[in-house]
């Protein structure tokens, strides 16, 4: 059996790097850095000098590893899609095929400030997760939530209390890494039942005027208008289809 981990992807090494060196970020291009192989591998030695130091998701990766006697066969690194985590990204995936470790890189749209969706970028990602968890039926999955925003560690806290997953965390205040314990999050089984005449339909559409006010609540469904803002029918939600899926790999 595989130990997999699931990594949301922040900027810590970029922070470090520039806060070591006494440079400011704003200044220095990034975009163009993307391409500067050069650049790339001096955070790859910057980061190989002192992992735990230089990134955020590899002192969570590596402590919680020694700390809980958990393997890292693979790494499922999810990146936003701005330059400075695509950078951070890709240096993490050298690091870490350095260490013989399996990484697979998956880019999430929809959160780049210049023309993106920050809604249907969590969206995005709460799919990418599911879509994961549901094909790794064969390993032991852990999801690392130190990296990233805020709102995708809370998705992943989340998702792992549903799934019943590990979840862990570099805590900043005491210095140690911490395993989040799950909480009762799952909603009720038969929302899966008011879902599936949804699911049956190839449109996810439903034409009704009256729909169940728990899928409404939870954003499972939504209303369908007409040309004059009438109700005409409800549709099942990108945040549905997730559910289904992971509802589907429990």
């Amino acid at each position: 059996m595989k130990y997999s981990h699931i990594i949301s992807v922040g900027t810590s090494i970029l922070n470090n790097y520039c806060k070591e060196n006494n440079l400011d970020q704003k200044q220095l291009g990034i975009s163009k850095l993307l391409h500067d192989k050069a650049f790339i591998n001096e955070l790859v030695a910057f980061v190989n000098k002192d992992p735990k130091k230089a990134s955020a998701e590899l002192n969570a990766l590596y402590s919680y590893s020694k700390k809980f006697d958990v393997q890292i066969d693979e790494v499922y690194l999810i990146l936003t899609d701005t330059d400075e985590c695509e950078l951070c990204g890709r240096v993490l995936e050298q690091v870490l095929r350095q260490r013989e470790i399996d990484v697979h890189v998956k880019r999430v749209q929809g959160y780049n400030i210049r023309g993106g969706d920050f809604y249907e970028g969590l969206v995005e990602f709460l799919k990418t997760v599911a879509e994961k968890v549901k094909s790794w039926k064969d390993r032991k999955i852990y999801f690392n939530a130190t990296g990233g925003f805020k709102p995708e560690a809370s998705l992943l806290v989340t998702i792992g209390s549903t799934l019943g997953i590990p979840t862990y965390y570099r805590h900043e205040i005491i210095g140690d890494v911490v395993e989040i314990p799950p909480f009762p999050v799952m909603l009720e089984r038969d929302a899966m039942e008011k879902l599936e005449p949804f699911i049956r339909t190839q449109s996810g559409r439903l034409y009704s005027t009256t729909a169940d006010e728990l899928l409404l609540k939870n954003h499972l469904i939504q209303p369908i208008h007409g040309e004059r803002g009438e109700v005409r029918g409800y549709e099942i939600t990108p945040i549905g289809k997730a559910y289904v899926e992971f509802v589907e790999s429990d």
